[in-house]
């Protein structure tokens, strides 16, 4: 059996010229409308989809301004499909929705009355709220598996922040604590 070992180079390069469509850049602008489209935008993402165009209009090919953008080639061609395809509203990117919360606004906002509540009010035998309690809490009231790191999120966003109690000793006297604070030096 004989073996031909063929550099990864060589073979991007055959595949490359293999697959490799034309694609041209409708012309639905004129240069100076792009240019000036290009100058007025705000956004950064956007304007770097109209420099693409731009360049593309000024013959440079996908791979040199894939180059020059720092993104793939790819992202370029899928950019020219959309201007081909719409014009300048086809380069503006659609909302995407995402996964959906675990947790509802309502569900959210009724979590966070019950943690602003100690936990022994809730049937907990813990006097401080804690992740893990939390968790369990979800769990029981309603019916939703979460991770530690996402009941953290939830916290993070209502701008609720971890504060540990500190221990005070219980038959301490304020008048003796306060002979043995320090007295500050002007």
């Amino acid at each position: 059996m004989i073996y031909i070992y063929i550099s990864l180079p060589f073979i991007k390069a055959f595949y490359s010229f293999l697959f490799m469509i034309a694609l041209t850049v409708c012309p639905h602008l004129s240069i100076e409308e792009l240019k000036e489209l290009y100058r007025k935008m705000v956004k950064n993402k956007l304007a770097r989809k109209y420099l693409a165009i731009l360049k593309l209009y000024e013959g440079k090919t996908t791979q040199q301004v894939a180059d020059e953008l720092f993104v793939t080639p790819q992202i370029v061609r899928k950019w020219i499909h959309r201007w081909n395809k719409q014009g300048s509203t086809g380069l503006i990117d659609i909302p995407q929705s995402g996964r959906p919360p675990f947790l509802s606004k309502e569900e959210q906002a009724e979590l966070i009355q019950d943690i602003l509540k100690s936990p022994r009010e809730l049937g907990f035998d813990y006097s401080n709220w804690m992740l893990k309690i939390i968790v369990g809490h979800v769990r029981r009231e309603f019916d939703v598996e979460m991770t530690l790191s996402g009941v953290w999120r939830i916290l993070t966003r209502h701008k609720m922040t971890r504060l540990v109690p500190r221990p005070m000793p219980a038959k301490a006297d304020p008048q003796k604590n306060k002979s043995f604070s320090r007295k500050r030096s002007k």
